[in-house]
């Protein structure tokens, strides 16, 4: 049994999917960010653009999630794979999976972690999914960044709605950095 007290690393992760279900849609990108309890950088950050599993992804894709990939534009840089050769930063879920676990590995040598999400209910079945090793080493307390985005929402670091509108376009690994420096801020800001 993982006890609370021997989680000493945080992963935060975004992922970008055609839609949210892990067994009609695809993984299209992961990124991560790890940290210690006290919120400082472990190591690199990770990301990895995935080639979608399916070749018919794009019929399959959710209105919702045409309009993320667009607005980053992934969709433009996702249609465009004839699938040989694929472009640099470009690699199957298995290679992907792969790298992933090594990264965790090399950020968490020390046991169990938490796992950190920006909408973590809608990104743990795919975790659970696509990622089973990783997610076997975290821990089974989460953190779900929406609840905090919400929080911070109602305080004085409030995000306006063109602010968030300029959020959603941002690159998965440029949101997670971001979302620490603001995390931090409202750590700082609470505490005097």
């Amino acid at each position: 049994m993982i006890r609370l007290d021997d989680v000493r690393t945080i992963v935060w992760f975004e992922l970008e999917k055609t839609g949210p279900d892990p067994q009609v849609h695809d993984l299209v990108e992961i990124a991560a960010v790890a940290t210690d309890v006290n919120w400082n950088r472990i190591g690199e950050p990770f990301n990895s653009l995935i080639v979608p599993e399916s070749i018919d992804w794009a019929d399959k894709m959710t209105a919702e999630a045409r309009d993320r990939l667009n607005a980053q534009q992934l969709l433009d840089r996702l249609a465009a794979l004839d699938y040989e050769p694929m472009p640099a930063r470009m690699h199957t879920l298995d290679d992907v999976r792969e790298s992933f676990n090594c990264w965790l590995d090399s950020v968490n040598e020390q046991g169990p972690c938490h796992v950190a999400s920006l909408r973590l209910s809608k990104d743990l079945p795919w975790l659970r999914a696509k990622f089973p090793r990783a997610l076997s080493r975290m821990h089974f307390r989460a953190v779900d960044l929406r609840s905090i985005e919400l929080f911070l929402s109602s305080s004085a670091l409030a995000v306006s709605a063109p602010e968030q509108d300029m959020l959603a376009r941002i690159p998965a690994q440029h949101r997670l950095q971001g979302m620490l420096r603001l995390l931090t801020a409202a750590r700082h800001e609470l505490s005097d």
